[in-house]
């Protein structure tokens, strides 16, 4: 048996490049300089872009075979896969609202 978890990324950055490109074109348009709104439209298109991407590859967390994995596709340097044996515990955080729930305590 195997559970996995996909998950998008969908990080602080990119979100700014969105937010900031709309800006961008908005005072742009309404001030009449184009090549701010061009700007804006290339920094919104490469957040959506980035956005994208990320739901097309989402991180992965997997227990199967007596093992934890996880992979991120955009960054092999956070991948890693570990024996459950070797796990003391497991904190699960709530990223809105910043609590921890470690297991066992309900």
């Amino acid at each position: 048996m195997s559970v996995a978890l996909r998950a998008p990324e969908s990080p602080l950055l990119v979100r700014l490049f969105i937010i900031l490109g709309g800006v961008m074109t908005v005072l742009g348009v309404l001030t009449m300089q184009f090549g701010l709104a061009a700007g804006g439209l290339v920094f919104a298109g490469f957040g959506l872009l980035m956005q994208f991407l990320g739901k097309a590859n989402p991180r992965r967390l997997t227990i199967a075979d007596g093992t934890l994995s996880h992979v991120a596709p955009h960054q092999k340097q956070r991948n890693f896969e570990v024996d459950l044996a070797a796990i003391e515990g497991i904190e699960l955080r709530d990223r809105e609202g910043k609590r921890a729930h470690p297991t066992g305590e309900r």
